[in-house]
């Protein structure tokens, strides 16, 4: 990518290369994709490789040309979306009545502050947890174990769990929609699970 601001350059196997934050966000100023992008964003975000501060401070230098859209997947960075099946299931509750939940949320337990597990979303007023289940996640059986553990973990101290792969977001929002909202009436009516929910 032309540039009157080189960055400094790191040494990669014997080649010097632009450092990850810039590559990520020269990459993705490119793209017209929505969902390339959200993939690319959200993947250097949830694996630590580079901090979301930085990338909308390499995003705000030169240009606001091609940034749109990875300003809009930032954006949904911020409020803790981390996949672009994450964004689907977060457009389908925009577009919903139901109450917004919040996103990657660290469940514990309120007495010895055990982790239970990350839920995809969580409304903390009823004590439920949506896991937006992808099969590709799942292609290793020490994921699916660690999964099923987590459900396991959450159902014992009464919270309700609701799965939903991927393509059901797409495939079938009226049907995912109505399950949501008959969990999210079930759970309303018994006593709020004794949990604590914070960011991770």
């Amino acid at each position: 990518e032309r540039s009157e601001r080189l960055p400094t350059p790191l040494m990669r196997k014997g080649f010097l290369v632009a450092p990850l934050c810039h590559a990520t966000v020269d990459a993705t100023r490119r793209m017209k994709n929505l969902d390339s992008v959200r993939a690319i964003l959200t993947a250097v975000v949830r694996h630590g490789r580079v901090p979301l501060e930085a990338l909308g401070l390499e995003l705000g230098k030169g240009s606001t040309r091609g940034t749109a859209v990875p300003r809009q997947v930032l954006a949904e960075i911020e409020v803790g979306i981390r996949s672009p099946a994450e964004a689907w299931a977060r457009n389908l509750v925009l577009a919903s009545n139901l109450p917004t939940p919040r996103w990657n949320v660290a469940i514990r337990t309120c007495d010895s502050g055990k982790l239970l597990g990350i839920a995809d979303a969580w409304w903390d007023s009823v004590g439920l947890a949506w896991e937006i289940d992808s099969v590709e996640f799942h292609t290793k059986r020490a994921d699916y174990a660690r999964t099923m553990q987590k459900h396991s973990a959450m159902a014992a101290v009464g919270i309700y769990v609701v799965h939903t792969l991927p393509t059901r977001l797409q495939r079938e929002p009226r049907l995912v929609l109505d399950e949501l909202r008959r969990t999210y009436e079930q759970a309303a009516a018994r006593p709020r699970p004794l949990v604590i929910a914070e960011k991770p």
